[in-house]
């Protein structure tokens, strides 16, 4: 639960802070920079929650499928806990941020020359993505996949290795 936290502080603040820097890097890509840092977060969150789940068992065996649900259960929280404060992000914090988005993308696809057909279709789906419900919903579903793949991986090395405990 701590990693979510901080991963929430981090996509909140981290991404305010590089925005109030004013440096000369679009919106876009701050955004894309901070959610690869939080995934980093993520993972090291995961992984650190599957080591204390395998130290904290008494016994010696500590199975794939129990590091799997231990990863995901850490994802679903992260993912709650990361869909919470994007929504008080974009509602609270940046009220703007949807149109701010919007109008930066709309001022790349006049950049590069896109035909008013093409503009409006971009723009609609850039309004839908950087919506508040866009934010809401996207990081439920990034934060829990990332999550689940994290813990297919993570499992294999913190599973207990014995001849009774094989990979099907």
């Amino acid at each position: 639960m701590a990693a979510g936290f901080f991963i929430s502080l981090w996509l909140l603040g981290g991404f305010s802070i590089l925005k109030s820097l004013s440096l000369p890097v679009p919106q876009s890509d701050l955004r894309t920079i901070t959610g690869l840092l939080g995934l980093v977060i993520l993972f090291t969150g995961i992984m650190y929650g599957i080591r204390k789940a395998k130290t904290d068992r008494k016994e010696d065996n500590f199975s794939y499928a129990r590091a799997i649900k231990t990863g995901i259960l850490i994802s679903v929280i992260v993912a709650i806990i990361v869909s919470l404060a994007s929504l008080l992000y974009v509602t609270v914090i940046n009220p703007g941020f949807t149109n701010d988005m919007v109008r930066e993308t709309e001022l790349s696809l006049e950049k590069s020359g896109a035909t008013p057909a093409e503009m409006a279709k971009k723009l609609s789906r850039a309004r839908n993505e950087f919506s508040v419900t866009g934010q809401f919903i996207s990081g439920l579903i990034v934060q829990s996949a990332a999550g689940t793949l994290f813990s297919l991986v993570l499992g294999l090395f913190y599973r207990t290795k014995s001849t009774k405990n094989k990979l099907p």
